[in-house]
């Protein structure tokens, strides 16, 4: 059995959610997992590792209203 030793839990995505890079608007992908300190993306992009990105996607809110969080990535590891 594997133990989960992260900081913070990771939830899953239950829905297909497009992540865009807002510096050159083109799709790098989806969202996998989120969490307080992270998420996976599984990208549709050759991505460079050690690289910053700006990144924005939708997600809903407590309501259900879809808002946009825009947020600086640091891409930690890739693998294929």
């Amino acid at each position: 059995m594997t133990t989960d030793t992260r900081r913070a839990p990771r939830r899953p995505v239950p829905e297909i959610i497009g992540v865009r890079d807002e510096m050159s608007g083109e799709s790098l992908g989806r969202l996998g997992n989120v969490s307080e300190n992270g998420m996976l993306l599984l990208a549709n992009t050759a991505l460079t590792v050690d690289a910053l990105y700006q990144v924005s996607f939708p997600i809903n809110d407590a309501h259900g209203v879809p808002v946009t969080m825009a947020v600086g990535v640091h891409l930690l590891w890739k693998e294929p």
